[in-house]
């Protein structure tokens, strides 16, 4: 009896860090309207729209619902990622809220600074990119870069 309450309890922690670690791709408020980018379409921001403070951007590409974290640093750069977890890609919870001024990953409770967003995390940390432009007061995001990350956001909040 021992033995296979074991093996239950070793079963179900292989699938909850199958959950969190799949290799297969997968309620804050927006900053602005929604940006939509389909395979060769540009996502254009404003600077102005952000602040030292998180943006939950979202975008849309193909029927895929997709969303950005952005900020402007304390030098003025601004600092993106996209809205899912290194680790936790692939689960519906795999995104990060605001909790008493962290970002909390809802699939596995990781939290840390919004300063940290657009760095170079690893583990539980929002998506980094840098694959972006800024000229005069506008961020530029192509729309192939945006394509490329729609499969980590495959299951993104289904099901919530």
């Amino acid at each position: 009896m021992r033995s296979l309450v074991s093996l239950l309890l070793l079963a179900a922690a292989l699938v909850m860090l199958t959950a969190c670690c799949a290799d297969e791709p997968a309620a804050a408020p927006s900053a602005g309207d929604a940006a939509s980018a389909a395979p060769g379409d540009t996502v254009i921001l404003s600077l102005s729209d952000l602040s030292g403070e998180i943006s939950f951007i979202d975008v849309q590409s193909g029927d895929t619902p997709m969303q950005l974290l952005a900020r402007i640093d304390e030098t003025g750069a601004p600092r993106l990622a996209w809205n899912t977890c290194r680790v936790c890609a692939g689960s519906p919870l795999a995104y990060f809220d605001l909790d008493r001024g962290y970002l909390v990953c809802q699939n596995c409770g990781n939290s840390f600074s919004p300063d940290a967003v657009g760095g170079s995390g690893l583990g539980c940390y929002p998506w980094s990119f840098d694959d972006y432009t800024v000229s005069g007061e506008q961020i530029f995001i192509s729309g192939e870069t945006v394509s490329a990350m729609a499969g980590q956001f495959k299951n993104w909040k289904k099901g919530l």
